[in-house]
């Protein structure tokens, strides 16, 4: 298995703009709850969680996981991660 690369400006700003969008239009479907204030955390922490996949995939993915059983704003990011794990590492990850 080759290893992992790091991250390209490209790569790094495409995660960015890809996960944030799709945390902003799920923040806007969410507005009217009374946990809207941790949405917000969770979906700036999970930004930072989508930037960590491209340098350790498998944890990444975890911590965008975890929070996503917090709130349905980590989503993208734990999906993301999904993929960066089932690309970059082998069957038994």
């Amino acid at each position: 298995m080759s290893k992992v690369r790091p991250p390209y400006p490209l790569a790094v700003a495409g995660v960015v703009l890809a996960v944030g969008a799709l945390n902003a239009v799920t923040l806007w479907g969410l507005a009217g709850r009374p946990t809207w204030g941790l949405d917000v955390a969770v979906a700036a922490v999970s930004l930072v969680a989508a930037l960590a996949q491209l340098r350790w995939p498998a944890s990444g993915a975890l911590a965008a996981t975890l929070l996503a059983t917090l709130s349905p704003v980590a989503t993208p990011a734990a999906t993301t991660g999904a993929l960066q794990v089932a690309q970059r590492r082998r069957l038994p990850v």
